[in-house]
């Protein structure tokens, strides 16, 4: 299994979940299906997404698609997410 996971810090986690749940359009266009969503448990504003894919190069397209960076914006993500390809082992 192939698995892209988002690590990123955001301005408020209420804000974010909103707009996270109005993109899953983009993430069916890109076969990025969500697994688990994670918070850190000092920090409520720190969000860590795994989702399934179906191959990197459409996980690629996905991380560079003018849609997530949109929905990043408004979801109001802080700094600079950091993006990890995986696979089971």
């Amino acid at each position: 299994m192939k698995h892209l996971v988002v690590d990123h810090q955001v301005k408020d986690y209420t804000s974010w979940r909103k707009e996270f749940d109005k993109d899953d359009e983009t993430r069916k266009k890109f076969n990025v299906r969500i697994e688990n969503i994670l918070r850190d448990k000092n920090d409520k504003n720190h969000i860590t997404v795994v989702a399934g894919i179906s191959d990197y190069e459409a996980a690629q397209k996905f991380i560079n698609s003018p849609e997530l960076k949109m929905t990043m914006e408004k979801a109001g993500v802080i700094g600079q997410p950091q993006i990890q390809l995986c696979e089971d082992c």
